[in-house]
């Protein structure tokens, strides 16, 4: 069985998955350097073939996340083309009509393609053949019928073996079916921004059986209300939510109980799901106005303490109600580190399995294990037998071509030199001597974190180092921590470690020991001193594993800083021409690629 997965929508994405394992997966964002595009991945589909060495036609099933689109925000591509000022702009003309003035929507996202912006953007889709008047039931109706006849005339098969496949549900068997539980009785839950009518769900797995679903609803609004909050807070909304996260401890306890007030009674636990408890005509502009006086950083603080505290008692409530203690969580809000940390420590969690990225960008994934499920349990088969998550490493590997191209042009500058035969030992050795180095090698890892093969390195004991890689290189937020890569024979010196033992993806904020606040303090944040650790082990990355043993032996500390090798604002590098090109307009001091190293040379 080889199941094909497209996640057309935010952060757009295709897998390759065979009844046996993951073959590949990747991010469109990587190939076409546009970040979070929304289109069909047609790039994405295209790597998946060729690492599998498969032509389209002989693909068994194509499965589509999201049955629900609505063509006219693929039209604009909403999420990767908003400006702040586009996002607050939505809020006033189209949202607010709605909720205040009891108008029907309006032509605001048709208006859209007559700015000038907005008028160069295109898709692979033939959208134009949909009437964009039409109600939007309709018109999403009829651009779901295109996304499934599209893709199958791409990739030459049956237009019957293309299935949409609901958004929730995709987000249910990827938390489940990518983790590495088995043959136990679990609770699976979802929490997201929203799709297909839905942005809560609640399901059940036991020990031989499909996935049951127990209850959904579209009013679970943490992921919405944290959305508003970035934007309100002049961020960007569905890209950075994270640095609310990030700010968040930097509050004082005055700042965040005075904005406590407009957070504490919007939610509690009814029918095991989260809903609404103070009845608002919208978000947006109801924060904006309670709000209204209150200090950036207690919004932060408040924001973050609603989401935790809602959530800790919805996973108590499942866990009483079921008498389940161990807990699959996906979604955008399953992004947030902290709360994940929190979940993990809870006294009746005793595991909790945040797979990598559970935002929409892993929705391909989640839409074939769906089939792939639905194939099991048709033949007979234990869905437990359904591979996991073996690997991040699903991408492609760097070519041969653009690396030797990549090399001659570095050697044509005066900026930059290239060493050969470069062993992962003198990496360690220039991270030990404070360099800062960028690796691009092997098969690229998905999702939003680097996990070592798309990665930058420093020496996590250098607390300056933090701010210069801040402001000479992934030039960010000054309150914006970095993560640690640590050996797994250190992790416990480290961190305060759950019972769950699988850190292997950045997905848990953990504390962090005296010993780790001592040794790899450039890795934890700078306040609160908690760390989202990616532990590694030799078997994940054997070359970086020995690059870090490495550094361990020159400087006794068994890990270091490890953050995404990209540019602010761009996607994580995919070949050695990105590589290069991050090189150039920043301050590195060199990339790391397969054994060769292109440096920086001093002046």
């Amino acid at each position: 069985m080889l199941i094909l997965g497209i996640h057309d929508g935010h952060c757009a994405s295709a897998c390759l998955l065979s009844d046996e394992k993951i073959i590949a997966w990747v991010q469109e964002e990587r190939f076409t350097r546009e970040k979070n595009i929304i289109d069909f991945p047609r790039k994405s589909i295209e790597s998946c073939l060729e690492i599998a060495g498969v032509k389209g036609e002989e693909i068994d099933a194509v499965a589509i996340a999201t049955v629900s689109f609505d063509p006219n925000v693929i039209r604009v591509k909403r999420e990767s083309s908003f400006s702040i000022e586009d996002w607050i702009k939505e809020q006033d003309e189209y949202w607010y009509p709605i909720f205040y003035e009891n108008k029907p929507p309006g032509s605001f996202y048709l208006n859209l393609k007559k700015n000038e912006k907005f008028a160069k953007l295109s898709t692979h889709y033939p959208i134009e053949e949909i009437d964009c008047t039409l109600p939007v039931p309709e018109r999403s109706r009829q651009f779901g019928e295109m996304r499934r006849e599209f893709t199958a005339s791409f990739l030459g098969v049956d237009l019957e073996k293309v299935k949409l496949i609901d958004h929730h549900t995709c987000h249910a068997m990827y938390a489940f079916y990518a983790s590495p539980i088995r043959n136990k009785k679990v609770a699976i839950l979802t929490n997201d921004g929203g799709g297909d009518g839905a942005n809560g769900t609640v399901w059940l797995k036991d020990a031989g059986l499909p996935l049951m679903e127990i209850n959904r609803n579209n009013c679970s609004n943490l992921g919405r209300v944290y959305r508003y909050i970035t934007l309100l807070l002049g961020m960007k909304t569905a890209e950075h939510e994270y640095k609310v996260m990030g700010l968040a401890p930097y509050a004082t306890v005055r700042e965040v109980e005075k904005s406590w007030s407009a957070f504490k009674d919007m939610f509690k636990i009814k029918n095991n799901l989260i809903v609404p408890k103070l009845k608002t005509k919208d978000l947006y502009f109801h924060f904006k106005k309670v709000l209204t006086g209150h200090r950036f950083d207690g919004i932060a603080g408040a924001v973050q303490r609603m989401v935790e505290k809602i959530t800790l008692d919805w996973f108590e409530e499942i866990s009483k109600n079921f008498g389940i203690s161990h807990f699959c969580y996906s979604g955008g809000v399953a992004m947030n580190v902290k709360l994940n940390g929190l979940l993990a420590m809870q006294p009746f969690v005793k595991s909790l399995q945040v797979p990598p990225s559970g935002g929409d960008e892993s929705l391909s994934l989640g839409a074939s294990y769906a089939l792939l499920e639905k194939h099991f349990v048709d033949n007979g088969k234990d869905p437990d037998n359904i591979p996991p998550i073996e690997s991040i490493y699903l991408g492609p590997d760097i070519d041969s071509d653009d690396l030797e191209q990549s090399c001659e042009e570095a050697e044509k500058s005066d900026d930059f030199g290239v060493i050969n035969n470069v062993t992962p030992q003198i990496i360690a050795g220039k991270l030990a001597k404070g360099e800062v180095i960028a690796r691009c090698s092997g098969r690229m890892e998905f999702g939003q974190r680097a996990l070592g093969n798309r990665s930058i390195f420093a020496d996590p004991r250098d607390a300056t180092i933090v701010d210069r890689i801040n402001q000479k290189i992934k030039y960010r937020d000054f309150w914006m921590p970095f993560a640690p890569m640590v050996l797994d024979t250190d992790f416990e010196r480290y961190f305060d470690k759950p019972d769950f033992s699988d850190s292997r993806f950045m997905m848990v904020a953990l504390p962090a020991t005296v010993e780790g606040i001592k040794s790899i303090s450039g890795g934890l944040h700078d306040f609160d001193k908690t760390g989202r650790p990616q532990v590694l082990t030799p078997g994940q990355n054997s070359t970086v594993y020995e690059m870090l043993i490495a550094f361990k032996e020159l400087t006794g500390v068994g890990g270091v800083i490890n953050t995404s090798f990209n540019l602010h604002g761009e996607p994580i590098v995919c070949s050695p021409v990105d590589a290069l090109h991050t090189l150039k307009n920043s301050f590195l001091d060199g990339v790391w690629m397969d054994d060769i190293l292109i440096y920086r040379k001093k002046r």
